[in-house]
């Protein structure tokens, strides 16, 4: 059966007591949402396949960039049109670090680029230039291939797509025509106006209390405040 434990202080003797080493304020995200931190977009693992996209499309000539580090398994980025998907671009680290590029349309056409720079936890820069129908895909400016699209397929909103499994972070997205931004998200904040994101999670202020060592006893905590204020350990 699961072990008791009550506390017992007044009936314990203290053989020592440990003053923290550190007490540091952070910030406590709710997961299960999109949420800005550090200037960086997180998308959970989701219950299902959910694909948040911009609110602008983009035609033409056009070049996406972005920078990338995959927490977990894949990060997808869509772009285009197609029935009934776009293109979608994924890093995959779960399947022997791999960029798969799949076609507008049927994402079972695809294929894979074996990389060695697609890494867990490690930032990624990835480029995508749409010129005409032939899309060339560069990673670290090193160009890995070129696809071409049928006609009016490179042309669509942008989409980060995040399946059960797959959890990333984004450090930025632009998209440039003729030398010039056009659109970007630095992800300094859950930006509604730019995807159709829900409301981003709730951040919750709170202390890391650290005692600098493995220890097993009691903690004590000296408090102030209103009486019925909630203090939550």
């Amino acid at each position: 059966a699961d072990p008791i434990v009550e506390p017992a202080v007044s009936a314990t003797k203290v053989i020592k007591e440990v003053e923290p080493v550190s007490i540091q304020k952070v910030t406590k995200y709710d997961k299960s949402k999109p949420y800005a931190a550090d200037g960086q977009l997180y998308l959970p693992r989701t219950s299902g396949e959910e694909t948040y996209y911009t609110n602008q499309s983009f035609y033409g000539d056009y070049t996406i960039e972005t920078e990338v580090t995959v927490k977990n398994t894949a990060f997808g980025l869509l772009f285009g049109s197609g029935n009934p998907n776009g293109g979608l671009w994924q890093f995959n680290v779960a399947e022997g670090n791999v960029v798969k590029t799949h076609q507008p349309g049927d994402w079972s056409q695809r294929d894979s680029y074996p990389n060695t720079k697609v890494q867990y936890d490690t930032p990624l820069k990835m480029k995508i230039e749409v010129k005409g129908n032939e899309v060339k895909t560069y990673l670290e400016d090193e160009l890995i291939c070129t696809n071409t699209f049928a006609d009016g397929q490179t042309s669509g909103r942008l989409g980060l797509r995040a399946g059960v499994q797959e959890e990333f972070s984004v450090n930025y997205i632009r998209v440039s025509q003729n030398g010039e931004v056009i659109w970007s998200d630095e992800f300094d904040s859950v930006d509604t106006t730019k995807w159709n994101f829900p409301e981003p999670g709730e951040a919750t202020e709170c202390y890391v209390v650290d005692f600098g060592k493995n220890m097993s006893g009691y903690a004590r905590l000296n408090v102030k405040g209103q009486k019925d204020d909630v203090v939550t350990l």
